[in-house]
């Protein structure tokens, strides 16, 4: 099934489907229950990848992602993915990187960009798609594990933003102050990780 998205996507194909809380289907929990409780960007390598369940397996060149979020801005959260797939590059994880155009006005010169991101377009055989945005830019994909690295900042997620988080499998969100405010707005514990910049 082709992925679906909730907001607009370069590459991907567009559609407006309802956002619906619940759990995940039954061929996906078994990747929710095996990513770890409190991860890392290493953890979330190693612990959500593909597994023989009837999802998409990792092939012999090693386990592979796919990863949507802005990386050609100049804003924290552009450097944040930029870092982010580095960092699974070196875990020997091979990532397929979807742009968010329109998440910052301003893009890095050209003579500033790292050329490597931009080799990432290649298809790859993923189990998780792992999507570095706000819950509403999420892009549905009903065969892999869909995961939300997102924040907050305030003492409790609105519920028009839990509900958009209704259909991802898990939200990993930096802190455990985040994890907090998630949980306050009625967002379920089990579908909730820590992933702390930098590690």
């Amino acid at each position: 099934m082709a992925p679906r998205t909730r907001g607009a996507v370069a590459g991907a194909a567009v559609s407006r489907k309802p956002v619906l809380a619940g759990t995940p289907p039954a061929s996906k929990q078994a990747l929710v229950r095996n990513c770890p409780s409190a991860a890392s960007a290493a953890g979330l390598a190693d612990g959500c990848r593909a597994r023989e369940d009837g999802l998409v397996a990792s092939s012999k060149a090693g386990p592979g992602g796919r990863g949507q979020g802005s990386f050609r801005g100049i804003s924290g959260h552009d450097h944040h993915t930029r870092e982010f797939v580095r960092h699974l590059a070196r875990r020997s994880v091979r990532v397929q990187l979807t742009d968010i155009p329109g998440w910052h006005p301003v893009k890095l010169p050209a003579a500033a960009r790292d050329p490597w991101f931009e080799t990432l377009d290649g298809p790859v055989d993923a189990a998780v798609l792992l999507q570095l945005c706000m819950p509403h830019q999420v892009m549905d994909d009903a065969r892999r594990l869909v995961v939300n690295y997102t924040m907050f900042e305030a003492s409790r997620v609105p519920a028009s933003r839990i509900a958009c988080a209704g259909g991802v499998d898990l939200v990993v969100v930096p802190t455990e102050s985040s994890r907090r405010v998630w949980l306050a707005g009625g967002f379920p514990g089990g579908r909730l990780r820590v992933c702390p910049p930098g590690r």
